[in-house]
């Protein structure tokens, strides 16, 4: 029973106390936040859980590695439940854009025949993996391309030898 397993997975301490966080950071207006947490401490739980604590009409959840998707995915749906065509992932190997939650490589969302396919608020929740790549142009294009409601970026290393400043 999907709801059953879903119940099952709670928020850590951690979770919870940074849910409250990004729950207050958008009562207060702002349409950015950052997660900085260590590797393996449930960054991705953490955002499904913000995810469905917000309810977006759309996601995008944005990586570099089409084998993080599959995971992600496979983590959001234990949490946001669903049915199958609410997911899809847009990659080198799949084109699924029609669907709720969209789980996209960096190099195939920032192309422009990808990119230009979606209106610039199509997403109102977009979330970067590991934004501290964030700098490189093609995160930037896809940044700077949509108008979501919320974008989240998730990293275990903030720290950057570009002196690109993912804080802002």
């Amino acid at each position: 029973n999907p709801l059953k397993d879903s119940l099952l997975i709670q928020p850590n301490k951690m979770q919870t106390a940074a849910l409250e966080q990004l729950k207050s950071l958008r009562a207060s207006g702002a349409q950015k936040g950052l997660i900085i947490s260590a590797t393996g401490t449930g960054k991705t739980y953490l955002s499904a859980f913000d995810v469905r604590n917000a309810a977006p009409k759309r996601l995008l959840f944005v990586v570099h590695r089409e084998q993080i998707l599959t995971k992600a995915m496979t983590d959001y749906r234990k949490i946001l439940l669903g049915n199958d065509e609410d997911y899809g992932i847009l990659s080198g190997t799949s084109k699924n854009t029609d669907a709720r939650y969209l789980f996209a490589t960096v190099q195939t969302m920032s192309r422009d025949p990808y990119l230009q396919q979606f209106a610039k608020d199509h997403f109102d929740y977009i979330l970067i993996d590991e934004v501290h790549r964030a700098g490189a142009e093609s995160y930037l294009k896809i940044i700077n391309y949509f108008t979501p409601q919320f974008l989240l970026g998730m990293t275990a290393t903030p720290e950057r030898t570009d002196n690109f400043n993912i804080y802002e």
